[in-house]
């Protein structure tokens, strides 16, 4: 588990014109991995990014990965 803070360099414009809000944010995640064997595992994670607006984001990722 982490967070960390998360700036963003692009902003959303709403139809008048203006800014949604501040553009620093919070990133939180959370990971998990499972060996099947010595070398091979499987990840997954989920980010979610926590805005001072209503447009917050969740991110799943997941892989296999192999150990040298």
């Amino acid at each position: 588990m982490g967070a960390a803070p998360y700036y963003a360099l692009d902003t959303h414009r709403v139809k008048d014109g203006t800014d949604t809000g501040g553009k620093l944010s919070l990133l939180l995640t959370m990971s998990a991995a499972y060996n099947f064997t010595k070398h091979w595992y499987v990840r997954a994670s989920w980010n979610r990014v926590m805005t001072g607006y209503d447009k917050d984001s969740d991110i799943y990722l997941g892989g296999i990965g192999y150990r040298f």
